[in-house]
């Protein structure tokens, strides 16, 4: 299981609204990755894990955010059934 530090890295789940999960305990920002232009300037911290539902939404949304300076950490995959990785 992959370990996220919380404390120091911001959780943005890029899923639809209807496919997300919110958990009340993570500090979690749901920007579905077709807002991410729009609202990718109301993510606290530089420090990033994403949390996409397939490897499309994944790469899309990794790609925009470290263009405009994110530094994505780790991601999960909720629809596949692979590893989730860790990208430091």
């Amino acid at each position: 299981m992959l370990e996220i530090d919380e404390k120091n890295m911001t959780i943005v789940d890029v899923r639809d609204y209807n496919q997300s999960y919110k958990d009340p305990t993570q500090a979690t920002i749901n920007i579905p990755v077709a807002y991410l232009n729009r609202y990718f300037h109301e993510i606290p911290g530089q420090q990033v894990h994403v949390v996409a539902a397939n490897t499309l939404e994944k790469n899309i949304s990794i790609r925009f955010l470290r263009k405009k300076g994110y530094a994505v950490h780790s991601y999960t995959l909720t629809e596949c059934q692979c590893n989730n990785e860790n990208l430091a």
